[in-house]
Protein backbone atom coordinates (compact mmCIF):
# COMPACT_ATOMS: atom_id res chain seq x y z
CA UNK A 1 0.00 0.00 0.00
CA UNK A 2 1.28 3.46 -0.88
CA UNK A 3 2.36 5.38 2.23
CA UNK A 4 -0.05 8.20 1.38
CA UNK A 5 -3.03 5.91 1.93
CA UNK A 6 -1.84 5.16 5.45
CA UNK A 7 -2.06 8.88 6.17
CA UNK A 8 -5.85 8.74 5.73
CA UNK A 9 -6.32 5.16 6.98
CA UNK A 10 -4.89 5.74 10.45
CA UNK A 11 -7.11 8.79 11.18
CA UNK A 12 -10.15 6.70 10.22
CA UNK A 13 -9.22 4.21 12.95
CA UNK A 14 -8.82 6.99 15.51
CA UNK A 15 -12.08 8.68 14.50
CA UNK A 16 -13.96 5.38 14.72
CA UNK A 17 -12.87 5.05 18.34
CA UNK A 18 -13.75 8.70 18.92
CA UNK A 19 -17.39 8.03 18.00
CA UNK A 20 -17.70 5.69 20.98
CA UNK A 21 -15.66 7.72 23.48
CA UNK A 22 -17.06 11.14 22.58
CA UNK A 23 -20.65 9.90 22.68
CA UNK A 24 -20.16 8.86 26.31
CA UNK A 25 -18.55 12.16 27.34
CA UNK A 26 -20.92 14.48 25.49
CA UNK A 27 -23.91 13.16 27.44
CA UNK A 28 -22.71 15.05 30.53
CA UNK A 29 -20.47 17.69 28.99
CA UNK A 30 -21.68 20.76 27.07
CA UNK A 31 -20.57 20.91 23.41
CA UNK A 32 -18.45 24.05 23.78
CA UNK A 33 -16.59 22.64 26.79
CA UNK A 34 -16.13 19.36 24.93
CA UNK A 35 -14.60 21.16 21.96
CA UNK A 36 -12.48 23.44 24.16
CA UNK A 37 -10.88 20.70 26.23
CA UNK A 38 -10.36 18.47 23.21
CA UNK A 39 -8.31 21.14 21.45
CA UNK A 40 -6.64 22.41 24.62
CA UNK A 41 -5.22 18.92 25.10
CA UNK A 42 -4.19 18.71 21.45
CA UNK A 43 -2.39 22.06 21.69
CA UNK A 44 -0.47 20.87 24.75
CA UNK A 45 0.56 17.72 22.88
CA UNK A 46 1.65 19.63 19.78
CA UNK A 47 3.33 22.60 21.50
CA UNK A 48 6.75 21.07 22.33
CA UNK A 49 7.21 19.97 18.72
CA UNK A 50 5.53 22.88 16.93
CA UNK A 51 6.56 25.98 18.88
CA UNK A 52 10.23 26.10 17.75
CA UNK A 53 9.17 25.70 14.11
CA UNK A 54 6.32 28.17 14.53
CA UNK A 55 8.72 30.79 15.87
CA UNK A 56 11.05 30.22 12.91
CA UNK A 57 8.11 30.60 10.49
CA UNK A 58 6.42 33.50 12.27
CA UNK A 59 6.72 35.74 9.20
CA UNK A 60 4.92 33.12 7.07
CA UNK A 61 2.20 32.78 9.70
CA UNK A 62 1.58 36.53 9.62
CA UNK A 63 1.57 36.48 5.82
CA UNK A 64 -1.04 33.70 5.59
CA UNK A 65 -3.19 34.67 8.58
CA UNK A 66 -6.37 34.76 6.49
CA UNK A 67 -5.91 31.15 5.35
CA UNK A 68 -5.11 30.03 8.89
CA UNK A 69 -8.23 31.79 10.17
CA UNK A 70 -10.42 30.10 7.54
CA UNK A 71 -9.10 26.60 8.30
CA UNK A 72 -9.46 27.22 12.04
CA UNK A 73 -13.10 28.25 11.67
CA UNK A 74 -13.91 25.27 9.43
CA UNK A 75 -11.88 22.39 10.88
CA UNK A 76 -11.46 23.33 14.54
CA UNK A 77 -14.54 25.37 15.46
CA UNK A 78 -17.33 24.77 12.93
CA UNK A 79 -17.16 21.02 12.34
CA UNK A 80 -16.51 20.01 15.94
CA UNK A 81 -19.10 22.36 17.43
CA UNK A 82 -21.86 21.19 15.09
CA UNK A 83 -21.09 17.50 15.70
CA UNK A 84 -21.03 17.86 19.49
CA UNK A 85 -24.20 19.98 19.46
CA UNK A 86 -25.97 17.27 17.46
CA UNK A 87 -24.69 14.08 19.14
CA UNK A 88 -26.88 14.15 22.29
CA UNK A 89 -30.06 14.59 20.24
CA UNK A 90 -29.55 12.29 17.27
CA UNK A 91 -29.40 8.52 17.01
CA UNK A 92 -26.30 6.48 16.24
CA UNK A 93 -27.91 5.31 12.99
CA UNK A 94 -28.81 8.82 11.84
CA UNK A 95 -25.35 10.13 12.73
CA UNK A 96 -23.56 7.33 10.88
CA UNK A 97 -25.85 7.64 7.87
CA UNK A 98 -25.34 11.39 7.55
CA UNK A 99 -21.57 11.18 8.03
CA UNK A 100 -21.55 8.49 5.34
CA UNK A 101 -22.44 11.26 2.90
CA UNK A 102 -19.05 12.98 3.42
CA UNK A 103 -17.34 11.47 0.33
CA UNK A 104 -20.28 12.52 -1.87
CA UNK A 105 -20.25 16.00 -0.29
CA UNK A 106 -16.52 16.24 -1.04
CA UNK A 107 -17.07 15.25 -4.69
CA UNK A 108 -19.77 17.93 -5.06
CA UNK A 109 -17.77 20.62 -3.26
CA UNK A 110 -14.62 19.83 -5.24
CA UNK A 111 -16.52 20.12 -8.51
CA UNK A 112 -18.33 23.32 -7.52
CA UNK A 113 -15.19 25.12 -6.36
CA UNK A 114 -12.51 23.80 -8.69
CA UNK A 115 -14.40 21.88 -11.40
CA UNK A 116 -12.43 18.78 -10.40
CA UNK A 117 -13.20 15.92 -12.78
CA UNK A 118 -14.92 12.90 -11.26
CA UNK A 119 -14.41 9.56 -13.02
CA UNK A 120 -17.10 6.92 -13.44
CA UNK A 121 -15.07 4.60 -11.22
CA UNK A 122 -15.08 7.24 -8.49
CA UNK A 123 -18.87 7.64 -8.72
CA UNK A 124 -19.49 3.87 -8.81
CA UNK A 125 -17.13 3.33 -5.89
CA UNK A 126 -18.72 6.10 -3.82
CA UNK A 127 -22.23 4.72 -4.41
CA UNK A 128 -21.15 1.13 -3.68
CA UNK A 129 -19.53 2.13 -0.40
CA UNK A 130 -22.60 4.09 0.62
CA UNK A 131 -24.82 1.08 -0.10
CA UNK A 132 -22.48 -1.02 2.02
CA UNK A 133 -22.83 1.52 4.80
CA UNK A 134 -26.63 1.26 4.55
CA UNK A 135 -26.42 -2.54 4.85
CA UNK A 136 -24.32 -2.30 8.03
CA UNK A 137 -26.34 0.36 9.86
CA UNK A 138 -29.70 -1.17 8.89
CA UNK A 139 -28.56 -4.66 10.00
CA UNK A 140 -29.72 -5.84 6.58
CA UNK A 141 -33.33 -4.88 7.29
CA UNK A 142 -34.84 -2.24 4.95
CA UNK A 143 -37.55 -1.58 7.54
CA UNK A 144 -34.92 0.01 9.80
CA UNK A 145 -34.16 2.64 7.16
CA UNK A 146 -37.86 3.14 6.41
CA UNK A 147 -38.54 3.90 10.07
CA UNK A 148 -35.86 6.59 10.40
CA UNK A 149 -36.94 9.99 11.68
CA UNK A 150 -34.87 13.15 11.41
CA UNK A 151 -34.88 16.21 13.68
CA UNK A 152 -33.05 19.51 14.17
CA UNK A 153 -29.93 17.68 15.40
CA UNK A 154 -29.69 15.83 12.10
CA UNK A 155 -29.76 19.18 10.29
CA UNK A 156 -26.79 20.27 12.41
CA UNK A 157 -25.00 17.02 11.60
CA UNK A 158 -25.70 17.63 7.91
CA UNK A 159 -24.23 21.11 8.26
CA UNK A 160 -21.17 19.59 9.91
CA UNK A 161 -20.43 17.28 6.98
CA UNK A 162 -20.59 20.17 4.51
CA UNK A 163 -18.23 22.20 6.68
CA UNK A 164 -15.88 19.20 6.83
CA UNK A 165 -16.15 18.69 3.05
CA UNK A 166 -15.15 22.32 2.51
CA UNK A 167 -12.22 21.90 4.92
CA UNK A 168 -11.05 18.82 2.99
CA UNK A 169 -11.40 20.35 -0.47
CA UNK A 170 -9.62 23.58 0.49
CA UNK A 171 -6.58 21.61 1.63
CA UNK A 172 -5.22 22.09 -1.90
CA UNK A 173 -5.07 25.81 -1.07
CA UNK A 174 -3.21 25.26 2.18
CA UNK A 175 -0.03 27.42 2.29
CA UNK A 176 2.67 24.96 1.18
CA UNK A 177 5.52 26.99 2.67
CA UNK A 178 4.22 26.45 6.20
CA UNK A 179 5.32 23.25 7.91
CA UNK A 180 2.28 20.88 8.31
CA UNK A 181 2.85 20.63 12.06
CA UNK A 182 3.02 24.42 12.38
CA UNK A 183 -0.09 24.76 10.23
CA UNK A 184 -2.08 22.43 12.49
CA UNK A 185 -0.77 24.08 15.66
CA UNK A 186 -1.56 27.59 14.42
CA UNK A 187 -5.08 26.72 13.31
CA UNK A 188 -5.69 24.92 16.62
CA UNK A 189 -4.58 27.97 18.63
CA UNK A 190 -6.66 30.36 16.52
CA UNK A 191 -9.70 28.12 16.73
CA UNK A 192 -9.26 27.69 20.47
CA UNK A 193 -9.42 31.47 20.95
CA UNK A 194 -12.90 31.49 19.39
CA UNK A 195 -13.99 28.47 21.43
CA UNK A 196 -12.67 30.03 24.65
CA UNK A 197 -14.88 33.07 24.07
CA UNK A 198 -17.90 30.82 23.58
CA UNK A 199 -16.96 28.78 26.66
CA UNK A 200 -17.67 31.74 28.94
CA UNK A 201 -21.39 31.34 28.22
CA UNK A 202 -21.31 27.76 29.54
CA UNK A 203 -19.10 28.10 32.62
CA UNK A 204 -21.93 29.12 34.92
CA UNK A 205 -24.52 26.92 33.23
CA UNK A 206 -26.18 23.84 34.72
CA UNK A 207 -23.95 21.57 32.60
CA UNK A 208 -20.68 23.31 33.36
CA UNK A 209 -17.71 20.97 32.94
CA UNK A 210 -17.04 18.85 36.01
CA UNK A 211 -13.60 17.16 35.90
CA UNK A 212 -14.24 13.52 36.79
CA UNK A 213 -11.49 10.93 36.47
CA UNK A 214 -13.00 8.90 33.61
CA UNK A 215 -13.98 12.05 31.74
CA UNK A 216 -10.48 13.55 31.96
CA UNK A 217 -8.99 10.26 30.72
CA UNK A 218 -11.47 10.15 27.82
CA UNK A 219 -10.74 13.75 26.83
CA UNK A 220 -7.00 13.08 27.02
CA UNK A 221 -7.43 10.16 24.62
CA UNK A 222 -9.55 12.28 22.26
CA UNK A 223 -7.02 15.11 22.37
CA UNK A 224 -4.02 12.90 21.54
CA UNK A 225 -5.31 10.37 19.03
CA UNK A 226 -8.49 11.52 17.22
CA UNK A 227 -7.32 15.16 17.31
CA UNK A 228 -3.57 15.88 17.34
CA UNK A 229 -2.36 12.75 15.53
CA UNK A 230 -5.40 12.23 13.30
CA UNK A 231 -5.57 15.81 12.03
CA UNK A 232 -1.82 15.94 11.42
CA UNK A 233 -1.82 12.74 9.35
CA UNK A 234 -5.12 13.54 7.62
CA UNK A 235 -4.04 16.98 6.41
CA UNK A 236 -0.92 15.53 4.81
CA UNK A 237 -2.82 12.59 3.31
CA UNK A 238 -5.41 14.83 1.64
CA UNK A 239 -2.71 17.03 0.13
CA UNK A 240 -0.92 14.00 -1.32
CA UNK A 241 -3.95 12.01 -2.49
CA UNK A 242 -6.36 14.79 -3.38
CA UNK A 243 -9.69 15.48 -1.69
CA UNK A 244 -11.87 13.10 -3.72
CA UNK A 245 -9.68 10.02 -3.28
CA UNK A 246 -8.71 10.75 0.31
CA UNK A 247 -12.30 11.32 1.43
CA UNK A 248 -13.22 7.72 0.49
CA UNK A 249 -11.45 6.59 3.66
CA UNK A 250 -14.31 8.11 5.66
CA UNK A 251 -16.33 5.00 4.79
CA UNK A 252 -13.88 2.98 6.87
CA UNK A 253 -14.99 4.71 10.08
CA UNK A 254 -18.16 2.57 10.51
CA UNK A 255 -16.16 -0.51 9.48
CA UNK A 256 -13.64 0.03 12.25
CA UNK A 257 -16.49 1.03 14.57
CA UNK A 258 -18.16 -2.34 14.01
CA UNK A 259 -14.86 -4.12 14.64
CA UNK A 260 -14.31 -2.20 17.90
CA UNK A 261 -17.86 -3.08 19.02
CA UNK A 262 -17.13 -6.77 18.47
CA UNK A 263 -13.78 -6.64 20.29
CA UNK A 264 -14.62 -4.38 23.24
CA UNK A 265 -18.40 -4.69 23.58
CA UNK A 266 -18.76 -8.37 22.74
CA UNK A 267 -21.10 -7.80 19.80
CA UNK A 268 -21.50 -10.66 17.33
CA UNK A 269 -20.48 -10.73 13.68
CA UNK A 270 -23.52 -11.13 11.38
CA UNK A 271 -23.99 -11.65 7.66
CA UNK A 272 -24.86 -7.99 7.09
CA UNK A 273 -21.49 -6.96 8.55
CA UNK A 274 -19.74 -9.12 5.97
CA UNK A 275 -21.85 -7.92 3.04
CA UNK A 276 -21.65 -4.27 4.05
CA UNK A 277 -17.93 -4.29 4.73
CA UNK A 278 -17.25 -6.12 1.45
CA UNK A 279 -19.23 -3.49 -0.48
CA UNK A 280 -17.46 -0.65 1.31
CA UNK A 281 -14.00 -2.06 0.62
CA UNK A 282 -14.86 -2.81 -3.02
CA UNK A 283 -16.26 0.69 -3.42
CA UNK A 284 -13.13 2.27 -1.98
CA UNK A 285 -10.98 0.13 -4.29
CA UNK A 286 -13.04 1.24 -7.29
CA UNK A 287 -12.83 4.88 -6.27
CA UNK A 288 -9.08 5.04 -5.69
CA UNK A 289 -7.72 2.44 -8.12
CA UNK A 290 -5.96 3.82 -11.18
CA UNK A 291 -5.65 7.08 -9.27
CA UNK A 292 -2.22 8.56 -8.94
CA UNK A 293 -1.58 10.27 -5.61
CA UNK A 294 -1.42 13.89 -6.68
CA UNK A 295 0.19 16.72 -4.83
CA UNK A 296 -2.02 19.78 -5.13
CA UNK A 297 -0.56 22.55 -7.24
Amino acid sequence: MHAAYLLVLIPSIFWASNVVVARAVVQTTPPVAMTFWRWAGAILVLAPFALPKAYAQRALLRQHWKSLLLFAILGVVGFNMLVYLALPYTTAINSTLIQGCIPAAVLCTSWLLFRTKVSRRMIVGTVASFVGLLVVISTGDPAVLASLHFNHADLMMTGAIWVWALYIVLQKRMPKAIDPLVFLFATAVIGECFIAALLLSEVAGPMGFKPEGWKVAALAYIAIFPTALAYYLWNQGIVKLGANAGAQSQYLIPVFGAIFAMIFLGESFHWYHGVGIALILWGIYMAISKQQPAVAK
